[in-house]
């Protein structure tokens, strides 16, 4: 990972671009899900989909102009907190991946359901280098971290 950690840390962007990517286009393998797990699937992936643009629209507002796609924090920016940011320190990471997976469960793809996954994996790599460089430049961060999980909300 060595190559990825320079810098404003380009190399993570464009591969969680190529998955994002990938995960739209992969097509499903047939045969398509057999109920009750179609129907299942679809209203998990409806709500998932729905949370997913939801926790993303708002933490996208409280972010401000601190937001940016690279893990290097944007000079001047401040420690964001409150909000959705008091329950999950990356909810932009979770929203992205809750509305990947509500996807590909509504559209019953299992490929998408797995590169989805990958997905979470490689938001759990990109957030590790955030999180070293959030620390370096924002002494509260410590402590911020310690309270709030990191991509699945009271969970991990």
């Amino acid at each position: 990972m060595k190559v990825f950690n320079r810098g404003r840390g380009d190399g993570y962007v464009v591969v969680q671009f190529i998955l994002i990517l990938a995960i739209m286009v992969v097509p499903a393998v047939p045969p398509a899900w057999g109920e009750p797990f179609a129907t299942i699937g679809r209203v998990v992936g409806a709500a998932l989909t729905v949370i997913g643009l939801l926790l993303g629209g708002v933490a996208f507002l409280q972010l401000g102009n601190n937001l940016t796609v690279f893990p290097k924090p944007k000079e001047g920016g401040w420690l964001v907190q409150n909000g959705v940011y008091a329950i999950v320190r990356h909810p932009i990471y979770t929203a992205v991946v809750s509305g990947a997976v509500g996807l590909s469960l509504f559209n019953q793809n299992l490929p998408s359901l797995i590169l989805s996954l990958g997905l979470l994996v490689w938001f759990d790599l990109k957030s590790r280098y955030e999180e070293s460089l959030l620390a370096a430049t924002y002494p509260d961060y410590a402590a911020y971290r310690a309270r709030v999980k990191k991509l699945i909300p009271f969970i991990y």
